[in-house]
């Protein structure tokens, strides 16, 4: 039995995970009392782009989408949190399961 791929679906459902990974990425960090751009900065390095950077992944551009986030960079991201990537992307996956359900 061949099984068709819609990469579409895929590719949707990718995106929709790597905005949720963000979401509970800034979520986890205001609870500890963090602000966005000293995020960015222990994300980034102490450089004057890094607020910039953290920011147009958090957010849409103007062509309606926001930078990527790579997967290295979760991972760092997770870590600053004190958790490791795989914590975090089961609670993401949790958490669409609950909403897609």
């Amino acid at each position: 039995m061949t099984h068709i791929i819609d990469m579409n679906e895929h590719t949707q459902y990718g995106y929709e995970v790597e905005r949720a990974i963000v979401t509970e990425i800034v979520d986890r960090y205001m609870q500890q009392g963090m602000k966005h751009v000293e995020f960015a900065r222990l994300l980034y390095g102490n450089d004057s782009t890094a607020p910039t950077k953290w920011r147009r992944i958090r957010n849409t551009s103007p062509t309606g989408k926001p930078q990527g986030f790579p997967v290295h960079e979760a991972v760092a991201a997770a870590q600053i949190l004190g958790m490791d990537y795989y914590s975090l992307v089961f609670l993401v996956e949790e958490r669409l399961k609950m909403i897609r359900a």
